[in-house]
């Protein structure tokens, strides 16, 4: 078997993959490394991505209905009083929401949620 400089063998094909962390991939194969996501995702959300469907984080009813009033504009003390809840608990909502959308802040949020499809 001839050795090539890239590593493939003869037939150009190569032996397997290695899942490293970014930071620990050897420079002599930083040029052939792919960087790559590794995502956990619910069935629901892996059925709607091999359904070709837009994927988005499965929201409680209240969830939906406290991010339509951040989408809408409102305020939070505007968005607890019209839900007749503290503002501390719209608060511990928006928490879950940005965690779910991956958004460092409400205004993040907006711009995820609304990407996805929410309005």
């Amino acid at each position: 078997m001839t050795q090539h400089t890239d590593g493939a063998n003869s037939t150009g094909a190569w032996a397997g993959w290695v899942l490293l962390a970014r930071d620990t991939v050897p420079h002599r194969w930083r040029g052939r490394s792919t960087p790559v996501s590794l995502v956990a995702i619910t069935p629901d959300e892996a059925a709607a991505f091999s359904d070709d469907r837009v994927v988005h984080p499965s929201l409680s009813p209240e969830d939906e209905l406290v991010l339509s009033l951040l989408l809408a504009g409102e305020t939070i003390t505007a968005i607890a009083r019209q839900l007749r809840i503290s503002p501390r608990s719209v608060q511990r909502r928006l928490v879950r929401l940005r965690n779910a959308f991956n958004a460092a802040s409400n205004a993040d949020l907006v711009v995820a949620a609304a990407r996805a499809g929410f309005r």
